[in-house]
């Protein structure tokens, strides 16, 4: 939410595919971003892992794309939001996600953290950081369009 007020004080308009905790399906996302035609698409996501893994080793943010088109501004979100947050760098990946196909729109997938470390927990929760993250993506997508 916090990206979309900072984003929406700029004069941008912004569509949410989802407001609440409430489940929306892949497929309402995809029509949604289809009928919307928008000049970028940013699905902002939280990683979970498996059962087995030690916790204390997964952490960090990556950034997912899968049309060439996409991975400047992926490459742009990466380096930037990798250096004004201090995160562990996940990389950028090339993938199909589900909400990225049958659309021309630039996409990109960010995965800002692991929910199950406990360290990531905290950052993901803190209000402070997500308004720091909020900023930072804004002003990226601004250096983007600008530039």
């Amino acid at each position: 939410m916090k990206l979309k007020y900072e984003l929406e004080s700029l004069g941008a308009q912004v569509l949410m595919t989802r407001t609440e905790d409430k489940a929306v399906s892949l497929e309402e996302r995809l029509a949604a971003s289809k009928t919307a035609k928008p000049d970028l698409f940013i699905s902002i996501h939280s990683n979970s892992m498996a059962d087995n893994i030690d916790i204390s080793k997964v952490n960090g943010f990556s950034v997912f794309y899968r049309d060439a088109h996409a991975y400047p501004i992926a490459e742009e979100i990466h380096d930037d939001t990798i250096k004004s947050l201090n995160r562990n760098d996940k990389g950028i990946h090339k993938k199909s996600f589900y909400v990225f196909r049958g659309t021309w729109t630039p996409s990109i997938l960010l995965e800002s953290g692991f929910v199950p470390n406990p360290a990531e927990f905290e950052w993901l929760i803190d209000d402070d950081e997500q308004s720091i993250l909020a900023k930072s993506l804004v002003q990226t997508i601004l250096k983007y369009y600008t530039e």
